[in-house]
């Protein structure tokens, strides 16, 4: 009856179990966002790990991991037309569809990872199994995070930013609350322990998170000037400085405290020459109202994606996105990228342990990609940043991915009980507050002006102060398994 059926994925039935919990987890991840459905979504393709050989196993993995990712980055369609780069219909076509299609069934490899990793543990004790579960998959998470691909985005951390257990990642972060989803996905899976997995969501629900002192209100205002990259080209530098000079002037009559723009707003090095001679440094000359303006720097024959003080202080981003800003594993694979890629040369990234002043005080910073890497944010958070500010162009994209920014991002504030704004070229901007609620969002596709309120913060979470050391009673604990494991075997043979 299912001869056909292609075994690398393990018999239909796991195969359709794999299909549900990708399915699920897609469905509680933004911008749909059913929350709830992450904590049940593991366990059908969890419930098969023990069935069957380890390359079906494996095989159920990718195809989970690859039907959650496929639904997750449909927005990459979004980079479809690139007739602004000279590139005909078709082949833009193909070049969105190619993109999709192999970043999600990449992704889509982690999950594999995970379930082979799941089968090969074999039949062992519940205890040894959850422990195993959750600490390979934050395991392969932080694989999947590093090195010259690392994406780490769509984590099931990132499913939960408007659920009722976010305020946990002030205590360990966005991987404590990984860990817990995991954990419970097991739990529901051993019949004499499915009241801990119901009674811990309900003793959960008992942390909701540090207080929020108030004070003395700091007005931001952003620029959210909705310039994408077709029109960007067809404007030219000197056209799109007049919107942003034109924006700030507007704003500034209002006296914010502060004004932001989006990620490289100029394509100009913003260098002594462009401050003095520009319509906008000689706006902000006039008026002296304080800006962060995205724009280049450079360092000898390299540029940087950089964040501009008006008052001195920069900062370069971190995370640099491959073939946008840097050519991964360029001395192999440069000549054929290159081909294929509108990227000249490489960005040079900024330095882990940056730190951003301004006109109102220490500022944590972050530049599009750096937003899914936590430690970007808590470390300038330990080194004094009183509230936090992204900058993001999401042009070239498709609209799913604003949501999914905007949840990660809402991590990244409560990890830190800080206020986080973001300025973001098409949208959607917004802010963010210390328990993770939203104050202002946007909407895409607009020119916007927007002021919003919020307060500086001192106080640090557990997570700001330790990070992410309760792992390594985790990894203690795999430690463990593993020698159980092996012991077993042992005394079997």
């Amino acid at each position: 009856m299912f001869g056909g059926f292609p075994r690398r994925f393990g018999p239909p039935s796991t195969a359709l179990k794999a299909v549900l919990s990708g399915g699920l987890l897609a469905l509680a991840a933004p911008p749909i966002g059913v929350w709830p459905l992450a904590w049940v979504a593991l366990v059908p393709l969890w419930s098969a790990l023990r069935q069957g050989t380890g390359r079906g196993a494996m095989g159920a993995g990718w195809l989970a991991g690859s039907v959650y990712y496929l639904v997750l980055l449909h927005w990459l369609l979004g980079v479809h037309p690139l007739t602004w780069m000279g590139i005909a219909e078709v082949p833009s076509l193909g070049i969105a569809l190619g993109l999709w299609v192999v970043v999600s069934l990449f992704e889509g490899l982690s999950w594999a990872a995970w379930a082979g990793l799941g089968w090969w543990l074999g039949d062992q004790p519940a205890w040894a199994r959850l422990v195993w579960g959750v600490g390979t998959w934050l395991a392969v998470e932080k694989l999947w995070a590093s090195g010259p691909l690392g994406f780490p985005w769509g984590t099931l951390a990132m499913t939960q930013a408007q659920g009722w257990y976010l305020p946990w990642v002030q205590v360990g972060g966005a991987e404590l609350l990984t860990a817990l989803v995991v954990l419970v996905n097991g739990l529901w899976l051993v019949g004499s322990l499915r009241w801990v997995a119901g009674t811990g969501l309900v003793v959960l629900l008992g942390w909701r998170g540090l207080p929020v002192p108030t004070g003395k209100p700091l007005m931001v205002a952003v620029i959210q000037a909705n310039i994408p990259q077709a029109e960007r080209i067809a404007l030219g530098p000197e056209r799109v400085m007049a919107i942003y000079t034109r924006a700030y002037r507007t704003l500034a009559a209002q006296k914010p405290d502060l004004i932001m723009t989006p990620e490289v707003a100029v394509t100009l090095v913003w260098d002594e020459r462009n401050q003095r001679d520009t319509s906008l440094g000689q706006a902000l000359s006039q008026l002296k109202v304080p800006l962060l303006l995205g724009a280049y720097d450079r360092r000898g024959d390299q540029f940087s994606n950089s964040l501009f003080a008006s008052d001195g202080g920069v900062y370069d981003k971190v995370n640099l996105v491959p073939l946008n800003d840097t050519i991964p594993f360029k001395s192999l694979l440069g000549w054929l990228v290159q081909r294929v890629s509108p990227l000249a040369g490489d960005l040079y990234p900024g330095r882990w342990d940056q730190t951003l002043t301004t006109a109102q005080g220490v500022v944590g910073a972050g530049i599009c990609f750096d937003s899914p890497f936590a430690e970007v944010f808590r470390g300038q958070t330990a080194r004094g940043a009183q509230w936090l500010v992204t900058v993001t162009n999401d042009s070239w994209f498709g609209p799913a991915m604003p949501p999914q920014r905007h949840a990660i991002e809402t991590l990244r504030a409560v990890e830190n009980a800080r206020w986080l704004v973001r300025a973001s070229n098409t949208g959607s901007s917004g802010a963010i507050d210390p328990l993770g609620r939203t104050t202002l969002l946007t909407q895409r596709g607009e020119f916007q002006l927007s002021t919003v309120p919020i307060t500086r913060q001192t106080r640090r979470t557990p997570y700001t102060e330790g990070g992410g050391n309760w792992i390594w009673l985790l990894w203690v604990g795999l430690g463990v398994v593993v020698w159980q494991r092996y012991w077993g075997l042992k005394r079997s043979s």
